[in-house]
């Protein structure tokens, strides 16, 4: 926690403080948003988030010859799917 944070939670009390508390957890939902998981997608949501039918993506991963892992310059690991 930063010494601002640390300050401003010090000086809530009551609905200010209740506030204060939702307000950071929002912020730490968009610092770390939830990995994606391409396991957990079914027919439906492939359809719907990605136009493309669940085993049409993973077709197109091989014909595009995207390997199993990915890594970024700044040495993030990934899986080739996500790309």
């Amino acid at each position: 926690m930063s010494v601002s944070t640390f300050l401003k939670y010090a000086l809530l009390t009551g609905d200010d403080y209740a506030l204060f508390l939702a307000a950071e957890r929002k912020n730490e939902a968009v610092r770390n948003p939830p990995r994606f998981n391409f396991e957990t997608y079914n027919e439906n949501r492939c359809k719907v988030d990605f136009r493309f039918e669940k085993e049409d993506i993973l077709r197109l991963k091989a014909a595009l010859q995207i390997p199993d892992t990915l890594h970024t310059s700044q040495r993030r690991k990934f899986p080739g799917i996500e790309g």
